[in-house]
């Protein structure tokens, strides 16, 4: 569990910081699959690493976050937005 929340906070910070430097409206508001690609490939490595070694763990999780951003960019995936209620 701390695998991947330090995994999710380090993808997932380090963009923003530096959109946040670079005066931009940080990434990760406004694609979702962001976050999602880097819970995902913590997930993966957390789960290979007792069965694969140190090594092909990360290796396999770094793929995965990869291949998942590239996907998302190339067909536009996004997670569904949350509606706000309408104020009267």
């Amino acid at each position: 569990m701390l695998l991947l929340f330090v995994g999710c906070v380090t993808g997932v910070g380090g963009g923003a910081l530096r959109d946040i430097f670079a005066g931009d409206t940080p990434y990760i508001f406004v694609k979702n699959i962001y976050a999602v690609a880097s819970l995902a490939g913590g997930a993966l490595c957390a789960l290979l690493l007792p069965r694969a070694g140190k090594v092909a763990a990360i290796a396999a999780g770094m793929a995965a976050v990869i291949l998942l951003r590239l996907l998302a960019a190339h067909f536009d995936w996004n997670l569904p937005v949350a509606q706000t209620p309408a104020r009267r």
